[in-house]
This record gives structure tokens, sequence and C-alpha cells, in this order.
């Protein structure tokens, strides 16, 4: 229906006095399309299918100003950027979509490296060693690095204050 529209209108105006050449967006035409092949459109379907129109249709305007008909081949030109912009567009988006995959395959195996290397994570390898032990702690006093607290902990030794607390003397003690 676009193609009838702009056919037609093309076909209206060319008839209304002499036009241009339109060589500087077949410059940026055929540029966009070279771009979008650069970025990798033959490898996807969509971008695959514009860049082939906007290809097709760059050959066409050719052809048109070939003829003399300079305003039908700049409206085919137009379309011809479109597609050839769309091109570049599908194929952008299908390399940004590679590179968040890859980028998050590399996230997924860094976390499962870490998580081997975590003392205490179950989902280590089974071949690891246990933490080490030494005579006369009791079993499960170690560090969060894997090193032995060296036995329980015992709290320190009450400190004898150089002056009476402020509400008096202690119970049981001299006044």
């Amino acid at each position: 229906m676009l193609r009838t529209t702009l056919l037609v209108l093309g076909v209206t105006l060319t008839a209304c006095g002499s036009y241009p050449t339109p060589t500087a967006r077949m410059t940026e035409t055929v540029n966009t399309a070279r771009a979008a092949q650069e970025a990798g459109a033959p490898t996807n379907p969509r971008a695959q299918l514009h860049l082939r129109l906007a290809n097709d249709q760059i050959e066409r305007a050719k052809r048109l100003i070939a003829d003399g008909d300079t305003k039908r081949a700049d409206y085919v030109l137009i379309r011809a950027k479109a597609d050839a912009d769309l091109a570049l567009a599908e194929a952008r988006e299908a390399n940004a979509q590679r590179q968040a995959m890859a980028a998050k395959q590399r996230v997924d195996a860094l976390v499962a490296s870490m998580q081997e290397n975590v003392p205490g994570s179950n989902t280590g390898p089974a071949d690891k060693p246990p933490p080490p032990t030494f005579p006369g702690t009791p079993a499960g006093t170690t560090t969060t690095t894997g090193t032995d607290v060296q036995g329980p902990v015992k709290p320190p030794p009450p400190q004898t204050l150089p002056f009476p607390p402020p509400n008096g003397p202690e119970p049981g003690g001299k006044r």
C-alpha cells in the first residue's frame, strides 16, 4: 500500500518540472546499507530482509536516475534509507543481545566459582579439605577464615575500680 502511494505520488510530482539528482541521499543510503552489512545484517533474518530491500531499492533508484526520473529516484531512496536504517537497527540489536548473553554467562561462571571458594558453602567441590583443628579445642570453634581460635573464649577478669561507684559502695563491700 505504501509503495503504491509513493509510486503514485512520485509519478504525479514528476510531471511538475525538473528535480535535482539526489546524490546526497544516494550517498547516505548506500553508507547506511554498508554499515548494516558490516554490523552483521546478513546473519540476522529480519535484518537481512530489510538490507535486501534497501539494496534492491538503491539499484532501482540508480536506474531511475539513469533514465532521468530523478524525483522518483529520490522517493525510492527515501524508502531505501528507511529499510537500511531498520536493517542496521536489527543487526545492532542482535549484536547487543549476543553481548548481553555472553556477559550473563561470564557473571554466572564468576558467581559459581566464588561460591566454591566460600567456607561453609555446600555448593563447593566434595573433595575440599575441612578446616584444621588443634588438640584441646572443641569441635566447631573455627573462624570464618577456617583457622582455629585456640579453644573456647574466656571472659576478661573483673577489674577493680580506683574510686567508688556513683551510687555508693558495692553490696558486700567496705564503706
